[in-house]
């Protein structure tokens, strides 16, 4: 006699979201394995340089900024510039090489151009938060005060800085596969936005008639507002939560009006 036939168990079927999740799960490991694999050092660099920029514009300016901003010390004055501006840099400049780093995927039909920038967005994002944690701890080892004034709103300057790069960095990666020239283009104006977004120094350096050119720039906003919610002494007032905002929802909108327009040309490229 053969052996009752057991019953077949059917596999779970997935949610939409489940699936979208997985997608983004497997896509951010894959780029930490990439990212790690790519330079020999790779991690330690995605850490360390923030650290350099910080040390190298700290052993240059402190004696000079001394007295330009009373009870907040250089060094971290640096810090609270550099990483808000390396989330919006970097977070921009990776998205734009990520549809073109993982073309071969778009064979499956769960993973899109999206995707593959938004585990390159999280990825740096989470790296340089790791970075910003491990500067401060080297700070207060130093004896540096790194007590946050406002904590809540810290957060929402990350947040929006991250969110900045993500919403431009979906723009210029349409436009980079539309346009080779656009990535050779973007880091070059990431130069003059650099020197330009004070990063190491304040705005009130700056005479207040050329306020209204600089302010233009939303990536100052972000960091005037950053180092207002650190420090108890900076204050920031030529700054605009709703300006930076603003940048923030514009710039995701029309990335995903772009993205929607043209994806189905981004994947078969």
């Amino acid at each position: 006699m053969h052996p009752e036939a057991q019953p077949v168990r059917a596999l779970p079927q997935r949610t939409p979201l489940q699936i979208q999740l997985a997608v983004l799960y497997a896509l951010l490991v894959r780029e930490t394995k990439t990212r790690a694999g790519s330079l020999r050092l790779g991690y330690f660099w995605a850490i360390a340089e923030p650290a350099v920029h910080v040390i190298v514009l700290s052993v240059m300016f402190t004696v000079l900024m001394r007295n330009t901003i009373p009870g907040v010390s250089y060094p971290m004055f640096v810090l609270t510039g550099i990483i808000p501006f390396f989330l919006f840099k970097n977070v921009v400049l990776r998205s734009m090489a990520a549809v073109q780093a993982n073309k071969g995927l778009f064979n499956y039909r769960q993973v899109r151009p999206l995707d593959a920038l938004l585990a390159r967005a999280a990825l740096e994002i989470l790296l340089l938060l790791l970075a910003a944690v491990l500067l401060l701890v080297l700070a207060a080892w130093l004896r540096f005060d790194i007590g946050v004034e406002r904590p809540l709103e810290l957060v929402a300057a990350a947040l929006l800085m991250s969110l900045l790069g993500l919403g431009v960095g979906l723009c210029v990666a349409v436009a980079a596969n539309l346009a080779d020239e656009v990535q050779k283009i973007v880091p070059m104006l990431m130069q003059p936005l650099y020197l330009m977004s004070g990063i190491f120094w304040p705005i009130h350096m700056i005479p207040q008639k050329y306020w209204h050119l600089l302010l233009w720039n939303p990536a100052l906003h972000g960091i005037e507002l950053t180092r207002d919610a650190y420090f108890s002494q900076y204050q920031a007032p030529a700054a605009s939560w709703e300006y930076l905002g603003t940048w923030v929802v514009a710039s995701l909108f029309l990335g995903l009006v772009l993205y929607r327009r043209y994806w189905p040309r981004m994947v078969a490229q």
